[in-house]
């Protein structure tokens, strides 16, 4: 079953891409791919920081709420 899962899902990738080649023109391939590294840059660059320093600030607030609360 998951052989038949994987494959499915390498074909449906390469349908895509193909169709992505041969519907876009250069300039939007580029533009498709600037926009995806942008979105990688923001995911690993600002959400990643921002949503760990969350938790682990909230851990140490609830910490301290706990401390104050006794």
């Amino acid at each position: 079953m998951r052989t038949t899962i994987v494959a499915a899902g390498t074909a449906l990738i390469g349908v895509g891409a193909v169709l992505l080649a041969t519907m876009l023109t250069v300039p939007q391939l580029v533009g498709l791919g600037v926009w995806l590294a942008c979105a990688v840059v923001l995911h690993d660059g600002v959400w990643v920081p921002l949503v760990t320093a969350a938790s682990r600030g909230g851990g140490w607030a609830r910490r301290a709420l706990r401390r104050t609360a006794r």
